[in-house]
Order: C-alpha cells, then structure tokens, then sequence
C-alpha cells in the first residue's frame, strides 16, 4: 500500500513539473514514463497498465505549452494514453517473464545443491562402509573442523566449506584396498606409501568435479601437513597450509585419538588433549589448537560415539559452490 501510494505521489509530482517546465510538448513531459515503468517492475502487466492509465488522466489537463496557453487535442491525448498503455503492459509483460526465469533458476539452484550434497554424502558413506573400524569418522571430523572454524571467527560461508573438506578429508581412500584399510598389524612401508597418496588422491578427485571446490580440494591435500613442515604429500610449512587443512589435521588427530582403531584401543579424551597441545607449534597451527581447546571446553566438539553433544551438521552446500559447478556466469 505504500509503494501505491508513494508512486501515485509521484505521478502528481511528475505532472506539476512538467506543468512547471512549459508543458506537455517539452522534454521533461517523459518524466511521466517513470511511475509507468516502476509500476511494471513492481506489479506485473496489471501494475504497469493501472499506473499507466493513472498517468494519462494526469496528463490529461498539462496543456501543449503553458506560455500560450495551448490544449491539447483529444486525439493527442488518446494517443498518447494508448502508448503509456502500451509501454506499461509490455515492461509490466518482461517484468513477469524475468521473474519466472528467477524462480526456474532459483529452483534449478536448490536441485543442484541438493545433488551436490548427495554426491558428497555419498562419498562420505562409501569411505566408511570401506573403513569398518572408523564407522562415522568423517562426519565427527567434519563437525568438529566446523565448531573450530567458527571458534576461530571464520565466515559462516567458509565454515560450511570447511565441513564438507573434512566430510570428504579421506575421499581419496576409495582407492585403498580394504586389506590395507582394515590390517590390525603394522604396514609394511610399501602399504603405508598407498595411503599416504590418499590426501593427494581426494584432493584431484574434488578438483575433477569444479574449480570452486578448490577450498576444499586444499584442505583434503593439506590435512596431512605438518606445521613444521615435515607432513605430507608436499611437506608443506606454516601458513602455506590451507586453513582447513590446518584445521582438518586437528579434528582428524583428534577423532583417530579417541576411536578405536584395528591397532589400538580408544585413548581417554584427557590423554587426546594433551596429544594435541603437545603438538602445538610443530603438528598443529598454535591458534588452530587454542581455537580447538575453547570449542572443547565450550561444548562443542564431538567426542567419539557421544551423538548427544552438540552437532551443527549444514544440510546443504551454498550456492556460490554450485554455481561454480554449474559454470554459470552470473
């Protein structure tokens, strides 16, 4: 009702200046094409045509040049009605076929996120129906790099990225035979060297998918790395890790720490912690481990099987992601 009401004032705004400004054969006449467009844009076809006809009854009266005195003739007038009739209709018309084009996007867009979120999903199951002996380990580690991301300030955007690298942080696993996987003695160098290519595996298999999962194909890389510069695959140092590598890395350490895997029992969470502040500075990003710490003591990491702590588990990718996939320029 506002809107209306404001556009009407403007119609009559419009009609005193070009009453002021000579009449209705001078330039500023135009102006009366103002509230017909905005009514289009606003309204639709029926907003564009009512204020249309709104501002041909205010042209009504301006006579052709108010020095002379001039009316106007009726034939003029109808013409000139008929046209912001016509002018109003149609950008009224394109407003309405844009709109639609919006909601078909837009609905195209949810579908598409959607489907992402399944194929990531989707990983994420294949990893632990592989890896019997770390069941969840994925989604504990993504929901803690999330609680660590946004214990460290980082966007909400990035902090939802960030949980699908550490959802797919062991994606590039696929590719690991099981007998690996699974061996509950000590791997021969051969069988280690097969998984350490995993992080460098998951990471060209997100990157095959779009290039605006680069953020994420980083952090599967870098999880791995070492602050000190003695992790891998490209023994990189410092923050020349990805944030959510250096992220990851703590969530992963942690989570490995406090499970049971086929080599040893669950560690007490008391003795993971202390595992991890002993790796502050040469393991782990000192403020990566500070940010870890808060979001512990505050509640917020999920420990081992504990499905009751507090869980923030985002059901869906954001757009810019998917846009990036689709390759749409927008």
């Amino acid at each position: 009702m506002a809107k209306a009401t404001a556009i009407v004032c403007l119609i009559l705004l419009v009609r005193e200046i070009v009453v002021g400004t000579g009449g209705i054969k001078y330039a500023y006449s135009h102006l009366l094409y103002v509230p017909i467009i905005l009514g289009g844009f606003l309204w639709g076809i029926v907003g564009g045509v009512t204020l249309a006809v709104l501002a041909g009854i205010a042209a009504a009266g301006i006579p052709i040049d108010t020095a002379t005195g001039e009316v106007q003739e009726t034939a003029n007038w109808l013409l000139r009605a008929v046209i912001f009739v016509l002018v109003g209709g149609l950008n009224g018309l394109l407003m309405g076929v844009k709109d639609a084009y919006i909601r078909r996007v837009k609905q195209m867009l949810g579908e598409a996120c959607s489907l992402l979120s399944n194929v990531f999903g989707g990983f994420s199951t294949a990893i632990s129906s592989k890896d019997t002996y770390t069941g969840n380990h994925c989604q504990r580690v993504a929901h803690n790099a999330y609680s660590i991301g946004r214990q460290l300030g980082l966007p909400e955007r990035e902090s939802q990225r960030l949980y699908w690298a550490g959802l797919l942080h062991d994606v590039g696993k696929i590719g690991v035979p099981d007998s690996i996987l699974n061996k509950p003695g000590k791997l021969t160098d051969a069988e280690f060297n097969a998984i350490r290519k995993h992080s460098k595996e998951g990471c060209d298999l997100v990157n095959s998918i779009a290039e605006s999962l680069e953020g994420i194909a980083k952090g599967i890389r870098h999880h791995h790395e070492r602050w000190d510069g003695k992790g891998y695959p490209d023994r990189a140092k410092g923050e020349d890790i990805h944030i959510f590598g250096r992220i990851i890395a703590v969530a992963d350490v942690f989570e490995a720490l406090t499970t049971k895997r086929p080599y040893r029992d669950a560690m007490p969470v008391e003795a993971a912690l202390q595992e991890i502040r002993k790796g502050r500075g040469t393991h782990f990003d000192p403020l990566v481990v500070d940010a870890f710490l808060s979001a512990y003591k505050s509640g917020q990491i999920w420990v081992g099987e504990n499905k009751a702590a507090w869980c923030v588990l985002p059901s869906n990718v954001d757009e810019e992601m998917v846009k990036g996939c689709l390759h749409c320029r927008w």
